[in-house]
């Protein structure tokens, strides 16, 4: 059977996967010639899909690994014709079978063959999205097992949007102090200046394509040092656990710079505002992984430690 005796066509009837209904998928192949076939089958899968890289070593040399594990969301299977899919060891023997004149296996006539599968949806369905480490992704497939051959296999993804809210957020006022809030490390202390610095948000919880504004405040012990702006920055960080190893990545999301001039002020005052992208993942989390956000407002001081003050952020 040469690879292009059979296409498929896998299409969703509506316009896209609703959490708490039925999603009713349409399977066709379409058989240009008579395929010998041990079983056609037809699926729906919504999973969680995490990796983690992690290293390993024999004593001389450090190997690097990507560790991937799923966790299923929702499943949905259907053999149309044949038998069920089989385990490795029996696929091996009926294949040798097959080579020698043997083998089970039945004919896909020519021509075109529909299946229609029916999946119910959970109600509490997360949206579908793609970050480094971490996706949550919803295929449906079709399948056919050859024998003694390279088995024909298509895949087609579906989303399932973010569900819109007509609910503002709750503002939830936050007022965070450095070093007393959120500490003033090692680094800091020997290679930053002597500052302290005050921020206060109108809000730590934020829809997608909202704005964070707030205020920095910022006091010199001594001489004031250059600093030559504020930067405020939208963070994404991911935590993955896949087959045992953890794993985390982070993100610079959106990154807004403040030119600051010379001044001989003991004080600092700056307003900011931050746009959250409407395009983005909120925060979420699953089996295996965690995603969240935080504001990072820091000073851009020349040949020293930029001191930083982290908040953490409720995208929704």
């Amino acid at each position: 059977m040469s690879r292009d005796a059979i296409e498929a066509e896998i299409t969703l009837d509506e316009s896209s996967l609703v959490p708490g209904e039925r999603a009713t998928l349409r399977f066709r192949m379409t058989a240009r010639e008579s395929v010998r076939i041990r079983g056609a089958h037809v699926s729906f899968a919504g999973f969680e899909e995490t990796k983690a890289v992690y290293t390993s070593s024999n004593g001389k040399t450090t190997t690097t690994h990507t560790a991937t594990e799923r966790n299923s969301l929702v499943e949905a299977r259907k053999t149309f014709k044949g038998q069920a899919p089989a385990g490795f060891l029996h696929n091996l023997a009926d294949g040798a079978k097959t080579l020698l004149g043997g083998g089970e296996h039945e004919e896909l006539p020519r021509g075109s063959h529909d299946v229609v599968l029916e999946v119910d949806l959970p109600a509490d369905l997360p949206e579908s999205f793609k970050a480094k480490k971490i996706r949550v992704a919803y295929e449906a497939s079709v399948h056919l097992d050859i024998p003694a051959g390279r088995d024909f296999r298509q895949t087609v993804t579906f989303d399932v949007p973010s569900a819109a809210s007509d609910e503002t957020p709750e503002l939830e006022a936050l007022t965070i102090r450095y070093p007393e809030d959120s500490g003033r490390g090692f680094f800091d202390s020997v290679f930053g200046p002597d500052v302290s610095m005050r921020v206060n948000l109108t809000t730590t919880v934020i829809a997608r394509g909202g704005r964070l504004s707030g205020e920095l405040e910022v006091r010199f012990k001594d001489k004031p040092p250059t600093i030559k702006a504020v930067v405020c920055s939208l963070i994404r960080r991911e935590k993955s656990e896949a087959r045992g190893h953890r794993d985390g990545h982070a993100e610079t999301l959106v990154s807004e710079r403040l030119p600051q001039r010379e001044s001989t002020s003991n004080s600092l005052f700056v307003a900011f505002e931050v746009r959250v992208p409407d395009e983005m993942i909120a925060d979420r989390s699953g089996a295996k992984f965690t995603l969240s956000h935080e504001l990072a407002v820091s000073l851009d001081v020349p040949w020293a430690k930029d001191p930083t003050i982290r908040i953490p952020i409720v995208v929704v």
